[in-house]
């Protein structure tokens, strides 16, 4: 799913995502690090079997692990 929260920091949101939820993929995407409300929030869950934990910022060009503000 992708989203955003009205009102909250992308980055803060995808953060406590990481710190607090099961997933198995959590993507920053287009966060420019200037601007709270740039970019959206990619996460996926699996219901089958154990889900990765993955972190991931994707810039527009390449994906790098981790949520990186630019």
């Amino acid at each position: 799913m992708d989203f955003e929260v009205v009102g909250f920091d992308n980055l803060q949101v995808a953060t406590f995502i990481r710190d607090n939820l099961d997933f198995d993929q959590l993507i920053l995407e287009h966060y420019d690090g200037v601007n709270p409300n740039s970019g959206w929030i990619h996460v996926s869950y699996s219901s089958k079997g154990e889900n990765r934990k993955e972190c991931l910022t994707y810039d527009g060009k390449i994906y790098s692990k981790g949520l990186n503000a630019q």
